[in-house]
């Protein structure tokens, strides 16, 4: 790892005093599913924006990330495996 931290400070901050904290804090389960709600905030304005593409083609390669993504949130959330 480069020292690269992708977690919200002003999430994640909230829960533990450092970023690594957060794996062994009693509330790390929720810290993420905070985080996963933040995310799934801009599930709709991503919805709107696929129902504006009128191209198959374009429909499918900005559908597909968007839809693995939303799933994957879906198997992290409530997840304690995240941190192992």
């Amino acid at each position: 790892m480069e020292g690269r931290a992708f977690w919200p400070r002003d999430i994640w901050g909230d829960y533990a005093p450092s970023l690594s904290a957060v794996r062994d804090s009693p509330r790390s389960l929720e810290c993420l599913n905070h985080m996963i709600a933040d995310a799934l905030q801009h599930a709709p304005h991503c919805l709107r924006y696929l129902e504006s593409l009128h191209d198959a083609d374009v429909f499918r390669f900005c559908a597909i990330p968007q839809l693995m993504a939303i799933a994957t949130l879906e198997k992290l959330a409530n997840n304690p495996d995240v941190f192992t």
